[in-house]
């Protein structure tokens, strides 16, 4: 009876590490898509994203909010000089 407890939580704890990795995958790329950058920068992001499980999408969520914050500065300062 433990043995068959241990197997199953060992399922489930691989069944975790699996879909964890797809699912950060899956929401980098929606992301991604409707993200505005050149089709090439998609393109690489794609590329780094599905083949870098883990470190893919984490990546792309750091460089990307860098991005965004530069823009949202840019954006107020043109309103305070405007």
């Amino acid at each position: 009876m433990a043995g068959s407890q241990h197997r199953i939580a060992i399922t489930c704890l691989h069944l975790v590490a699996l879909f964890i990795p797809i699912l950060g995958q899956i929401i980098a790329t929606i992301t991604l898509i409707r993200d505005d950058l050149s089709l090439a920068s998609k393109a690489l992001w794609l590329v780094t994203i599905w083949l870098f499980p883990f470190l893919g999408p984490l990546l792309y969520t750091f460089f990307s909010q860098q991005q965004r914050r530069r823009q949202m500065q840019n954006y107020a300062r043109d309103l305070l000089h405007a």
